[in-house]
């Protein structure tokens, strides 16, 4: 078991998943958490667990300030991560992504660190066959439906994996789509705010789906599970059709669901639209033309991996009630955002 004195230093500590990896550290008795901050940094998320934190405020793009950061530490956690698919972002994707990913392995190659954890995401496996589940042994394909996001989580993979062969010990984790509380307009956790503005349309296809505090939980396991080393895990609680998924959001919301397909000439204007869109500048983290363009592709993952190594996932329907009821909360609060229980 890794000394609950170990030094971690956590990249992303104040985004939607590093909270909560955050917050379970410090439930489970770790002392020396280490996360990077910037002047502009929001702590909306871990305001109440702030001062549990050593921070270090300036940039990771700097190499120097990085060898700092990571000098005498332990346990690096990799959770911070450019969540966009817009083509029009890749030089900014590929730099947050990729380039920050190498600088991490090679710092904590140098720095000896013991474990290095990193987040990346399905997007990274790819497609896959049709009909069949998407495993971690699935090989990546240069498909152009990949987005600007998926290819760069996948040579960040790649980046981690050299490091593994140059001796670091490394364990990925590979969520699929995380749904939870956070902040209301930002990430994944808007599909709730979507969803009760009211949609009329949906996609024909289907997503993995996981639970935020179920990725926290993995990532515990994997501060502690030799087994896990130099190995991929899918971490990914059920896989749902997008009507699914956006119905039982919107019965939790007590608002009208969804009831007409987003047919495929739809989705092609749908696509030329918001190409126009986002040169004039429209940023969205759930919709983009890229994303829009694989709204009808079904996705399935395996999850028997991670399960042997004894993880357990929360019932989706579970998270989608009570993250509704945060938010519905936090509307008659007026507070932005909302938190799960960990």
């Amino acid at each position: 078991m890794l000394d609950k004195a170990a030094h971690i230093f956590l990249t992303g500590a104040t985004g939607f998943l590093g909270a909560y990896i955050l917050r379970l550290l410090i439930k489970e008795g770790y002392t020396h958490i280490h996360a990077s901050c910037r002047d502009s940094s929001k702590f909306d998320l871990i305001s109440d667990a702030k001062d549990r934190v050593h921070w270090l405020k300036g940039d990771l793009s700097d190499p120097f300030f990085l060898e700092d950061c990571l000098t005498q530490m332990n346990i690096v956690i990799h959770a911070a991560a450019l969540v966009n698919a817009n083509a029009r972002d890749k030089a900014r994707v590929d730099k947050s992504n990729i380039e920050l990913t190498k600088n991490l392995v090679n710092q904590s190659l140098s720095s000896g660190i013991e474990r290095f954890i990193h987040i990346s995401s399905v997007a990274s496996i790819g497609f896959g066959e049709t009909e069949k589940l998407i495993h971690e042994h699935t090989e990546w394909k240069n498909d152009e439906r990949n987005t600007v996001y998926a290819n760069s989580k996948h040579f960040a993979e790649r980046e981690v994996f050299r490091g593994a062969a140059e001796g670091l010990n490394v364990v990925v984790l590979n969520p699929s789509l995380i749904l939870g509380a956070g902040i209301w307009d930002s990430s994944t956790v808007s599909i709730f705010r979507l969803v009760e503005k009211g949609m009329k349309y949906y996609p024909s296809g289907s997503v993995g789906i996981v639970d935020v505090r179920d990725v926290a939980r993995a990532v515990s396991f994997a501060l502690n599970n030799d087994e896990m080393l130099e190995k991929r895990f899918i971490i990914s609680g059920e896989n749902w059709t997008h009507l699914n998924m956006s119905t039982q959001i919107a019965n939790a919301l007590n608002v009208k669901s969804p009831t007409k397909l987003l047919t495929p000439v739809m989705v092609k204007f749908s696509k030329i639209a918001l190409s126009i869109l986002e040169t004039l500048g429209y940023r969205n983290a759930l919709i983009s033309a890229e994303r829009i363009d694989t709204a009808d592709t079904t996705f399935a993952y395996d999850n028997t991996a991670s399960i042997e190594m004894g993880l357990t996932y929360t019932p989706i329907i579970n998270t989608i009630n009570e993250t509704a009821d945060l938010y519905l909360q936090s509307k008659n609060d007026q507070s932005t955002f909302g938190l799960l229980n960990i």
